[in-house]
């Protein structure tokens, strides 16, 4: 238990002050709003928040499988090798993914 004196060096659970800050920067965002556009509003950030973490994992995924791909193109089919018409389209799709691979991880690659 996190415990914070008071002026009347009473125990206060550090816990409740911040839930305490917490509702109260949620009661003043909510200034002019009634009740239902508050209960739109938790519904709809709710949403966001699910379909954020789904977006996050397919992300996830996506780069999973991609980077799979390269590491089996780079030993079996180095793109230097020239494919005629199709060479350039080839170096730029090879660019293009080696460009989202490093974005997704933060600029590493």
């Amino acid at each position: 238990m996190r415990l914070l004196y008071d002026a009347t060096f009473m125990p206060v659970e550090l816990d409740l002050i911040e839930n305490g800050q917490r509702i109260v920067a949620c009661v003043n965002g909510c200034e002019g709003l009634d009740n239902e556009q508050v209960e739109n509003l938790a519904q709809k950030v709710s949403t966001l928040v699910m379909n954020h973490a789904d977006a996050l994992a397919q992300r996830d995924e996506l780069l999973s499988a991609l980077e799979g791909i390269k590491k089996f193109v780079d030993n079996d089919f180095p793109p230097k090798v020239k494919l005629g018409k199709r060479s350039d389209e080839y170096t730029a799709a090879w660019e293009k993914m080696n460009e989202m691979i490093a974005k997704v991880k933060g600029g590493q690659p």
